[in-house]
């Protein structure tokens, strides 16, 4: 704060946000939502399938944190780099109890919000796991 100064919010800011509201009372974002949710409990349940690499039982959200150092032997730093390569943006992630420092991390957190939005559908995501072993030996 700047005492005797008063800022103001840029007026596109507070027009996106206007319109932001607006889209969130719509059938077709509620349908976005659903169907983000339902991405996200794809990669749960096909992450399950990896030995001590889900993290927090799942998700109720649009993402899941999976342990990638104990599920494929890198670190979290190293897993969103390779990604990227590929133009797949994901964070790394700290979780419980972990060995490595905050920007090495053992964790990787993938959402479902951004392939959501270009019209994936959980087939569409399901298949894409499925072809992991393929895409591995590529990388």
């Amino acid at each position: 704060m700047h005492p005797g100064v008063q800022s103001s919010v840029p007026i596109n800011r507070l027009i996106q946000v206007g319109k932001a509201m607006l889209f969130a009372k719509t059938s077709k974002f509620r349908k976005y939502v659903e169907l983000m949710l339902k991405n996200a409990k794809v990669l749960e349940s096909e992450f399950r399938k990896v030995p001590n690499c889900l993290q927090f039982d799942g998700t109720d959200s649009h993402f899941i944190v999976i342990n990638v150092m104990s599920g494929f032997g890198i670190t979290g730093s190293e897993a969103e780099k390779t990604l990227e390569n590929i133009g797949i943006f994901t964070n790394r992630q700290i979780i419980p109890g972990d060995v490595n420092k905050v920007y090495v991390t053992s964790g990787l957190r993938i959402g479902t919000t951004s392939a959501t939005g270009m019209g994936y559908t959980p087939k569409e995501f399901k298949k894409n796991c499925q072809d992991y072993d393929k895409i591995s030996i590529q990388l």
